[in-house]
């Protein structure tokens, strides 16, 4: 079994965009599960196959 390529606490965004997500839970299956804050500040959870994802370095984290 291979280590997930993200791991819990990961700042991503989508690939094709959209909020900053932090990595709730990485599991070996095809399941990346994200936590995010959308309208009014509610908070959002979903998951996702790893290959949607990309990682955020801490210069988009700041902004």
């Amino acid at each position: 079994m291979t280590t997930p390529k993200f791991q819990v606490g990961d700042v991503v965004r989508l690939k094709s965009g959209g909020p900053l997500m932090t990595v709730q839970q990485a599991t070996y299956a095809d399941n990346i599960v994200c936590t995010w804050f959308g309208e009014n500040n509610k908070r959002l959870s979903e998951g996702f196959h790893p290959r949607t994802l990309q990682s955020v370095g801490p210069e988009a984290i700041n902004d």
